[in-house]
């Protein structure tokens, strides 16, 4: 997902964003196969909200997909004021001179269609510091987040969504909890954030290794049960000592992660049970940080992110 930051006039929001644009006003605009390629990304709807960027910003353009999110700022406002999700794409020239005219010779022709626009209240500097650009930037220009950025505020919050919904960014489609059943699946079995599945799996790899040797530095015989789901990782035996043992790797600095609730049944229940998270997990300064089930339970807070939905059993009809 792209992240996309957007500055605009009082007039052009209530030109295309606010206000829409009726296809039938603009279909004499618009090649046969751009008609219908909006009809079909309308879906019966006539008429749609759309932006734009000019030509020095094609790189920006060729980079956006569907699904994206836009946050657009109102000048001199010092927020940003709304926030939308990019539902298609366009180039047409005749087309952003009509929508936006201008003096100069540059004109608005690589257009994005919108849904989903709403209202929000987002700290702009705020937002532009968590994003590691200066608090003070004026974002003049559309611009697409840099991907250090994203990599920035992914492994603090878990996931751009995640981050906006920090930022007061609050849409529906942009819940965290709203991530399909295999991706979720996926992602709790191979590592702690919503990040790509094969980075994880190096995250938890890296996180049992330190793990690992830390126990063995200490003389535990250290016996790995993940093949197991059990509730934990590793069985480690020292002497009359027993530890059961789950790790969570982090890729950045904050103990945040996903946790099944087979393992915090056993946090709950099991005296063994211990909960190490190894943060930094892919850098050379792993730190792991160690939890019974006790001081799990107490010092974590626990959000839902997802439910397994079956059928309850029929029940007999009683006579009416």
């Amino acid at each position: 997902m792209n992240l996309y930051l957007v500055s605009a006039s009082p007039e052009n929001l209530n030109t295309t964003l606010l206000g829409s644009v009726h296809l039938n006003n603009v279909a004499n605009i618009l090649s046969s196969s751009q008609q219908l390629q909006i009809a079909s990304t309308l879906d019966g709807a006539d008429s749609f909200h759309c932006w734009a960027m000019t030509e020095n910003l094609r790189n920006h353009f060729s980079r956006m997909e569907i699904g994206d999110v836009v946050l657009i700022s109102e000048h001199r406002t010092g927020k940003f004021n709304y926030a939308a999700r990019v539902i298609g794409k366009l180039e047409n020239e005749n087309l952003g001179n009509h929508l936006w005219p201008l003096s100069h010779e540059n004109p608005w022709k690589l257009i994005y269609l919108l849904d989903n626009i709403t209202e929000v209240a987002v700290n702009k500097p705020k937002l532009l510091a968590e994003l590691g650009y200066d608090s003070t930037d004026a974002v003049q220009k559309s611009r697409r987040v840099r991907d250090a950025a994203v990599t920035l505020v992914t492994e603090k919050y878990g996931s751009i969504p995640a981050f906006l919904t920090a930022m007061g960014v609050r849409m529906p489609w942009l819940d965290p909890a709203q991530i399909d059943a295999p991706e979720l699946e996926r992602n709790i079995s191979t590592g702690a954030g919503f990040g790509d599945p094969e980075t994880n799996k190096l995250v938890e790899r890296s996180a049992v290794e330190c793990v690992t040797k830390q126990y063995k530095a200490a003389g535990w015989n250290v016996t790995s049960v993940e093949a197991d789901r059990c509730g934990y990782d590793l069985l480690c035996k020292k002497r009359e000592a027993e530890e059961h043992v789950e790790v969570k790797g982090v890729r950045g600095a904050a103990p945040s992660f996903i946790i099944t609730a087979g393992e915090v049944r056993r946090a709950r229940t099991d005296p063994h049970f211990v909960l190490q998270v190894v943060t930094n997990a892919l850098s050379g300064e792993r730190q792991s940080h160690k939890f019974t089930g006790a001081e799990f339970c107490e010092r974590f807070e626990l959000a839902e992110i997802a439910y397994n939905a079956s059928l309850r059993p029929a029940r007999t009809q009683q006579a009416r």
